[in-house]
Parts: structure tokens; sequence; C-alpha cells
């Protein structure tokens, strides 16, 4: 606030407006933070060092729109074989601490998403198929951030079976043999034949 045509030291007396009402702000200044919850409107008046009182001012207005929060969210590795670890990392930037973490997941894309919670779901690292994860924060102001979400892909044990060779006659000797993919070693066989 600037004054004019008042004989210093000058002191200020606040006023916001609540619900419609102006209300006095205890203390000669108000202390202003960059920490604006809400649009904010607010008028002052000076004494002076003679004792007068000015009229109230014009009331001046100051616009608080909600923060863009940004979101980030990865696993790494996106890849893994089944079974194998990935760390899940979600980060908040652009809004006021402390955020509330809103968390979803599901393992298809045509699945049914988990019911949004507080809590983070404990997902054991034992990854049986493709998993889709999202989150969304919301600051201390109410400001919340858009959905972003993350998939790790999950490959699946591949076995291959082949005779060699593929075509004998009777009595003839054909070897089986068997080639396992996107799997962690030692691996296990187990066979079965067709009865």
């Amino acid at each position: 606030a600037s004054v004019t045509n008042a004989t210093g030291p000058v002191a200020l007396q606040w006023q916001k407006k609540v619900g419609g009402a102006w209300t006095n702000v205890a203390g000669s200044d108000e202390a202003m933070t960059n920490a604006w919850p809400a649009t904010s409107e607010y008028r002052a008046r000076s004494v002076d060092a003679n004792g007068i009182t000015s009229e109230w001012s014009a009331a001046s207005t100051l616009t608080v729109l909600p923060s863009a929060i940004s979101m980030s969210l990865a696993f790494s590795p996106t890849n893994v074989l089944r079974g194998i670890p990935s760390v899940l990392t979600s980060v908040a930037t652009n809004g006021t601490e402390p955020y509330v973490y809103y968390h979803q997941w599901r393992y298809s894309p045509a699945g049914e998403w988990s019911v949004k919670s507080v809590i983070a779901p404990v997902l054991t690292n034992t990854w049986s198929s493709n998993v889709e994860y999202q989150v969304q924060v919301v600051d201390s102001f109410n400001a919340t951030s858009t959905w972003v979400s993350a998939t790790l892909q999950v490959a699946q044990p591949v076995v291959t079976l082949a005779f060699s060779p593929a075509t004998v006659t009777q009595s003839q000797v054909s070897v089986l043999s068997a080639s396992v993919t996107n799997a962690t070693g030692p691996v296990a066989l187990q066979w079965q034949k067709k009865v």
C-alpha cells in the first residue's frame, strides 16, 4: 500500500473480505506470503502521526489460479521377465507440499481399475503379467493433477519344441528338444504326452 498526503510515520489498518463481509486483519501490516489459498480481496486505511485516519482504499483483488501440478511416473526397467523386480517412481512438481497421492492399478488394458486409494497397493515383484499403474496428486491447496500412467511389460516364458528329424519311419530315432526363452535360469522342464 502507498499513502499520500499524510504525516509520517504512518500505520496501516487492513481488512480482508470474508464471506462477503470485511474483516479486520490483526496488526498494522499484513504479512503477505506467496502461499495464497484462494482469490483474496483486501482494502486498507492509514493512521498518520497526527492521528488522522484516512478513508478506506479501493479494494484490491488478487486472483489465485490452481497450481498446474506436473506428474511423472515410470517403471525402471520398463520391460522385465516374469518374476523380475521393477521399481515404480512417481514425482510431483509445481504444487504446494504436502501432496496426497491417489493410486490405481490394473493387470490388463481391458481390466477394471482398482479402487482409488491414498495407500499405495503392495505390488510384489512377482509380476504375473503386464501391469498398468496410474497416480494422481492433490496439493495442500487442493490443486489436482491429471492422472499419469505407466505400464510395465512382462515377458512370459515361451517353450518351443522340435523333433529332429521331424519325420521318421517306424523304429527310427528322432530327438525331441526344448528351448526356453523369456525365463530366468536354471529352468526345469515338465513334459506331457498326448495319449
